[in-house]
């Protein structure tokens, strides 16, 4: 009878195989976070609404915008000034002062309406203010 070869799960072939597989993964993930960063647009647009800068910035950046039509209206106007810009400082100048905001997941960016704050009503006290006429 053969005796079985246990030298596939040894504990130093087992660490190997981890961290070779972590080492894959890293470098893996590493580009995916980095994109980001590198990509850098430039765009000079005067009085355009902000659905055609959207448009040209789908073509140029690769991102995907996703907005509901009933809640976003994206006809409002802007001027739009960069150069070698992330994609970051292009949105926030295109979305200041707009009522919009946008949240970047991976390669798409959400538009949505900023929610206006509730506003907590004033507390009174159950005091009441007697004044007496004087006489």
């Amino acid at each position: 009878m053969k005796k079985c070869n246990l030298r596939w799960f040894s504990p130093q072939k087992i660490k190997r195989q981890l961290a070779f597989v972590l080492a894959i993964c890293l470098v893996c993930i590493v580009p995916v976070t980095t994109y980001a960063q590198i990509l850098k647009i430039s765009m000079k647009r005067t009085n355009v609404s902000i659905q055609n800068v959207i448009r040209e910035l789908e073509q140029k950046s690769g991102y995907t915008f996703f907005y509901n039509d009933n809640q976003v209206k994206l006809t409002k106007k802007v001027s739009v000034d960069v150069t070698d810009a992330p994609i970051e400082n292009v949105l926030d100048q295109i979305f200041n002062n707009s009522g919009y905001t946008y949240k970047i997941i991976d390669n798409q960016i959400v538009v949505s309406a900023i929610k206006a704050e509730i506003r907590k009503p004033l507390l009174f006290s159950n005091r009441k203010v007697c004044v007496s006429p004087d006489k």
